[in-house]
């Protein structure tokens, strides 16, 4: 899990410094060959890292419809996520996409909303 927090400290790093380049490319007139090569490269990511959260393979993983949906769903919750922080950096910090990440990855969409209301 630490290799995992390592590893969004540097994706959130790396959005800080190059915001105003991904703000335009990531945008709706932006690059959209850029915005699937970064979900390709979260899916990936994902594959390597679920064997590990679902105690079994990658190969079982990609054979279950229920994994993919789950998969589509916290991909891009979390690449959604980076983009609405990009987009609201002068209201979000660092600290509150790591929480909001956390608890994306934590709770239902229910509970997110509900927690998020108190």
């Amino acid at each position: 899990m630490e290799l995992a927090n390592s590893a969004f400290n540097v994706t959130l790093k790396y959005c800080d410094d190059h915001k105003d380049t991904l703000v335009v490319l990531l945008s709706d007139n932006g690059d959209i060959n850029l915005y699937h090569a970064i979900i390709n490269l979260a899916n990936d990511e994902f594959l390597e890292r679920a064997p590990y959260l679902f105690n079994t393979t990658r190969a079982e993983i990609q054979k279950i419809p229920l994994y993919k949906f789950f998969q589509t769903l916290y991909v891009d919750s979390i690449i959604r996520l980076l983009l609405f922080w990009l987009n609201h950096r002068s209201t979000m910090s660092i600290d509150d996409v790591k929480y909001l990440a956390g608890l994306i990855q934590t709770k239902s969409n229910i509970q997110l909303m509900k927690s998020l209301a108190n």
